[in-house]
């Protein structure tokens, strides 16, 4: 397993995706800050400039960076990588879990300094309201990634399976807005979200969830990540049954 995963991080290597990662989520998180100067001024609170931040990787990190994670996962199928794979020894899910925790490694080192960073430079000192948005972003990171893994499984070729993806970011955004935040855990509209904006002071202006009596000074903390970590369950056993579904069809 070791081998294996040092072979993904070669490949990543490879196709310049080590850099690129890091890079597009710090500019990511730079879009944030700038948005939040627009939107708050120079003046916001700490919590108001990590806010920023929050917003544009749980929002912008799926519109982003979803083609860079499907095609890294629909370009093995195409390229006839995981066939060479089996033949040598290695099943096809721990080749694609072993690319998912690489691409996650990489993700995780500009999402998590960008954002350690801004709250030194903010001046927080909430360091409970700081873990929040920590797990909660790792999570959505983790989200998005196996959904493009599920995406790659079921369409297998890169812009159908990124048009797909868009598609059902709008759908999921719609349901989030009038379904009280339950679907896609990295939309603004996602409960998560809502949760984390409120704690820093902002209004509840959600159209479902404004109409319910949440204790969000209680349970923000659960708020805001056990919808994301139902989410990663549900679709890490998408993954696993897709896995076995296609390994059985190669097998017949």
């Amino acid at each position: 397993m070791r081998e294996l995963f040092l072979f993904q991080m070669k490949r990543l290597k490879n196709r310049k995706i080590l850099l690129l990662l890091p890079i597009l989520l710090l500019v990511i998180g730079a879009m944030g800050l700038v948005l939040g100067i627009l939107f708050y001024g120079q003046d916001a609170s700490p919590k108001m400039w990590l806010v920023s931040v929050y917003n544009s990787y749980t929002q912008f990190t799926f519109l982003f960076m979803i083609y860079v994670f499907v095609s890294t996962f629909s370009d093995d199928f195409a390229k006839g990588i995981y066939a060479f794979m089996k033949q040598v020894g290695y099943p096809l899910n721990q080749c694609i879990f072993t690319k998912a925790i690489a691409m996650y490694l990489v993700s995780f080192l500009g999402t998590n300094l960008f954002l350690i960073m801004t709250n030194i430079m903010s001046g927080n000192t909430d360091d409970p309201y700081l873990l929040m948005i920590l797990v909660s972003v790792n999570l959505s990171l983790i989200f998005i990634i196996l959904f493009a893994i599920v995406l790659s499984l079921l369409v297998k070729k890169t812009l159908a399976a990124t048009l797909t993806g868009y598609g059902l970011f709008l759908l999921m955004d719609v349901l989030n807005f009038v379904g009280f935040g339950l679907t896609n855990p990295s939309d603004g509209n996602s409960i998560s979200s809502v949760a984390i904006r409120v704690l820093a002071g902002q209004p509840l202006d959600h159209y479902s969830l404004s109409r319910m009596n949440l204790d969000f000074e209680k349970y923000g903390f659960l708020y805001a990540t056990i919808p994301v970590l139902a989410w990663v369950l549900v679709l890490l056993l998408a993954v696993m049954f897709l896995v076995k579904k296609e390994t059985d069809r190669n097998e017949i």
